[in-house]
């Protein structure tokens, strides 16, 4: 798309304030000379933009087309991290509508389903959720949560978009550790965590096939390994022998 059609199109979404920062923040005083130049405006003209309560969308479009052509990269940050700004206060609207629909629910049926629903609209939308929200969603998620204990309704595990790696990262070992010693079942560890189960099944079915075959002695200089319980051995740590003492793990039964 050109930049005379990246203008035409996004020209309206712009402010006052928008327009003013683009010519003084985003691309400086110093391109004021170049920026009359380009947009065909008068220097005047566009000092005076500072002291006008209503800018014409004609003007928006040649100050943003002129823009685009001076500093193309900064001027598209810019347009899109607006965009996404206004995207993020549809969606907080949204969900805050959903949110206190859901606390005033009085039937158990109906909080479930609102709940759900509150839940899908946030995985639908997440990326947006984790840039913009995600302290306000989080804290109407602990209230959601509490009620839902009120009612005696499980949350369902979170679903594999929602999940941040280092939530995964950080849950790893433990889930490795309770998998490998049969401490409880994919499904139900899946809860605990708050994972995903594909997720729990996943490392239980590659502990499972590990613990078939483990080695009497290992060479662990540079490696990064695990224990049995799923804590990283570091690297600097030299095993010459270590006796094989694989406990099988119990079966579960996969959904």
């Amino acid at each position: 798309m050109s930049h005379e059609n990246l203008s035409k199109k996004y020209a309206e979404m712009l402010s006052r304030e928008d327009t003013n920062y683009i010519l003084f923040s985003l691309l400086g005083t110093t391109k004021i000379t170049e920026m009359a130049k380009r947009s065909g405006l008068t220097r005047r003209t566009l000092y005076t933009l500072k002291e006008r309560q209503f800018i014409q969308s004609k003007t928006k479009r040649k100050i943003l087309e002129a823009a685009l052509e001076i500093n193309r990269d900064a001027t598209f940050d810019f347009l899109l991290n607006r965009s996404k700004g206004q995207a993020a206060n549809i969606l907080m609207v949204f969900l805050s509508q959903l949110y206190y629909e859901t606390l005033q629910k009085n039937n158990v049926e109906d909080f479930r389903n609102s709940l759900l629903n509150f839940l899908k609209t946030r995985a639908k939308n997440f990326g947006l959720v984790t840039d913009e929200l995600d302290d306000e969603i989080n804290t109407m998620l602990l209230f959601l949560e509490q009620k839902a204990d009120l009612f005696g309704v499980e949350l369902p595990p979170e679903p594999i978009e929602t999940v941040k790696p280092t939530h995964l990262v950080a849950t790893m070992p433990f889930l490795l550790n309770d998998l490998y010693f049969g401490e409880d079942t994919p499904q139900n560890l899946a809860r605990t965590y708050n994972v995903p189960m594909e997720y729990t099944q996943s490392i239980f079915i590659a502990v499972n096939k590990l613990s078939l075959s483990t080695p009497s002695s290992m060479e662990c200089e540079g490696i990064e390994t695990l224990d049995a319980a799923g804590a990283f051995i570091p690297s600097s740590f030299r095993a010459k022998t270590v006796q094989s003492s694989v406990q099988k793990i119990p079966a579960a039964t996969l959904v």
